[in-house]
């Protein structure tokens, strides 16, 4: 399943380490710093809780939102349509 992952203000860096280890070769960041699909199984609150968002690890990062993507339509450069295809998009 593909998920949009958007960091709240000053969170992006950490979140983007995060996606890189966790996700290496299952994520690409579109539009602007902070917002990433993610490929993965499980729930939108899993990805959540492995991203350190939602579960019990340090309290460093405060605000983002993971949403479980299940129909796209806009316009965005080829690269962002190539991944979601390839990713189960």
């Amino acid at each position: 399943m593909i998920f949009a992952v958007i960091a709240g203000p000053g969170h992006e860096n950490i979140l983007d380490e995060r996606i890189r280890a966790l996700y290496p070769d299952k994520h690409i960041q579109f539009h602007s710093k902070g917002h990433w699909f993610v490929a993965s199984t499980g729930t939108a609150e899993e990805v959540s809780d492995r991203l350190g968002i939602s579960a019990d690890k340090p309290d460093d990062v405060r605000t983002a939102i993971v949403l479980g993507v299940s129909g796209y339509w806009g316009r965005e450069s080829a690269n962002i349509w190539e991944w979601l295809t390839a990713n189960g998009g």
